[in-house]
């Protein structure tokens, strides 16, 4: 998991415990704003390790899972 920073680790290991992640969830594991956890979100998203589910960007109900579930 060298990959992946300080804040990415904390949120890959709540998800793997928990199997799913939202914004909310994730800014307040690590202590940061919403836009800095949505940010490491996508970030992890496009490296292939989450799967975004939502209808929009604005679906209060969207949340990030594994790529592997």
């Amino acid at each position: 998991m060298s990959q992946f920073n300080e804040n990415e680790r904390k949120i890959l290991a709540y998800l793997y415990g928990n199997g799913r992640i939202t914004v909310k969830i994730a800014s307040e594991i690590i202590d940061m704003s919403h836009i800095t956890a949505r940010k490491l979100l996508r970030g992890l998203t496009k490296k292939a390790v989450l799967r975004w589910h939502g209808n929009s960007k604005q679906d209060p109900k969207q949340y990030y899972t594994p790529t592997l579930y």
